[in-house]
């Protein structure tokens, strides 16, 4: 019956615990127009549930060629995106193999699917870097604004055996998870320095030094949006560098203007576990929140902790007090400790 109106389709969700019991059903929908699709996502068994290991299914190759207008596609476990009929020319928005944790594919298919989707404006991917990554050309992406890169490999090369290889001049939002890889800092600045100023903001790595990451920020000046999850990096000495200065007498304190730090920062996000007293917490957002008027600086609009661990004694009845008119007057703000709400 579903099948029979399936050119009326404009979502399609499908979570399959068979390939082998349930793509016969799909048969019908081989080389039929499904106009009106425009999001799609396929989630099949995991490769230890799969009875007939393999080629991927006819029926699956081929159930959205038809699907002229796709918009959105999003894919997990085991369907290979490059043998997956779709129009490549016409996608925009991708995510792959982030919907689980069970399943990455190799840097090089990430590159090779980005070069295939030329009007792409999102995508989502984790991979994994089994040899390095040596594509025949540089690629130059004009129309990518969000990059969301997972990188699972436990060593050798990470987010820069892709990023290395890449000019987005349009990027405007990026995400690198290389939680147990070495930072590669000089790959990194340099694809800044081929991207658009960047807006948003994330990086979830254990290993990047607290260097490394003020050097980025600096290169960073246009950034509203920061997420943060460095390992135990994040210390009180982090949150006084990036504390905007008070104004005295008049005057504000001796550190400049051009040092400040993401001067346009709305949004802040830390995760990891935390090394930060609530004084110096406290300072940092009310310095952002509450800037000298004679400072360019935008007002900090939305604050969340979501960590592994706070120490001990972090929420103390004057920080909750604090947290509390600080709310009252506009700040958005949760703090949340290893899935327990800590605040509000």
């Amino acid at each position: 019956m579903l099948i029979g109106v399936a050119k009326r389709w404009k979502k399609l969700y499908l979570a399959l615990h068979s390939i082998t019991t349930h793509w016969p059903l799909f048969a019908g929908l081989r080389g039929v127009s499904l106009p009106m699709l425009q999001h799609c996502t396929v989630i099949t068994p995991p490769e230890d549930l799969v009875t007939d290991p393999g080629q991927p299914n006819e029926v699956l190759t081929n159930l959205l060629s038809g699907a002229t207008s796709l918009a959105s596609l999003a894919l997990d476990y085991n369907i290979p995106i490059l043998s997956l009929k779709y129009p490549r020319q016409t996608i925009t928005h991708l995510d792959m193999y982030t919907i689980t944790k069970d399943r990455s594919i190799p840097v090089q298919m990430a590159f090779d699917t980005l070069s295939q989707c030329p009007r792409l404006a999102s995508l989502r991917v984790r991979c994994h870097v089994p040899v390095p990554c040596n594509p025949s050309s540089h690629l130059y992406h004009p129309f990518l604004a969000s990059l969301d890169l997972q990188i699972d490999t436990d060593s050798g090369p990470g987010a820069e055996s892709l990023l290395t290889h890449l000019t987005l001049p349009n990027l405007v939002c990026l995400s690198l998870c290389t939680p147990h890889l070495e930072w590669d800092q000089d790959a990194i600045l340099s694809f800044f320095a081929r991207c658009a100023p960047l807006q948003s903001l994330t990086l979830r790595c254990k290993k990047i030094e607290k260097r490394q990451l003020l050097e980025m920020l600096e290169r960073t000046k246009e950034l509203t949006s920061l997420a943060l999850d460095i390992g135990l990096n994040i210390t009180d000495d982090l949150l006084t560098d990036l504390l905007v200065p008070a104004q005295t007498n008049g005057h504000t304190q001796p550190q400049s203007q051009s040092r400040i730090l993401i001067s346009k920062l709305k949004y802040l996000e830390l995760g990891g576990r935390l090394f930060i007293s609530d004084n110096d917490f406290l300072s940092l957002v009310m310095s952002r929140r509450y800037p000298s008027p004679q400072l360019d600086i935008s007002t900090l609009e939305e604050v969340n902790i979501d960590c592994d661990g706070l120490v001990y004694g972090f929420m103390s009845p004057y920080l909750v007090e604090q947290l509390d008119e600080l709310r009252w007057w506009g700040l958005r703000i949760r703090i949340a400790e290893n899935g327990t709400l800590k605040y509000p």
